[in-house]
């Protein structure tokens, strides 16, 4: 005697039965479909995340490149204050670590 379930029940017109394990392979063959599709999605989705990931990595090393060329070109046109700066930042930095 096989149990059927609420949603069943309302599913099936009354005085028809369905086999118990047709439904339940039907079911398990939507089921392989649906996750069968969420895995593509997904993947999809992945490949997507990824490449956005790349161009924005390729973007931020532009412009830490950018910067870089920057402030090599201001410390070469006023070396004494980046003299200046840089033994600021050691006295503070050593001011910190030593405590």
């Amino acid at each position: 005697m096989a149990t059927r379930t609420k949603s069943e029940d309302a599913e099936t017109p009354a005085g028809t039965e369905t086999s118990g394990g047709d439904a339940l392979s039907e079911e398990l063959t939507a089921l392989k479909a649906e996750v069968r599709a969420l895995g593509d999605r997904l993947k999809s989705t992945e490949v997507a995340a990824v490449e956005r990931a790349k161009s924005l990595a390729g973007d931020l090393g532009a412009e830490l490149k950018r910067y870089e060329e920057d402030i090599a070109a201001e410390a070469r046109a006023n070396p004494w204050r980046s003299l200046g700066i840089a033994a600021l930042a050691g006295f503070v930095l050593g001011l910190i670590l030593r405590r």
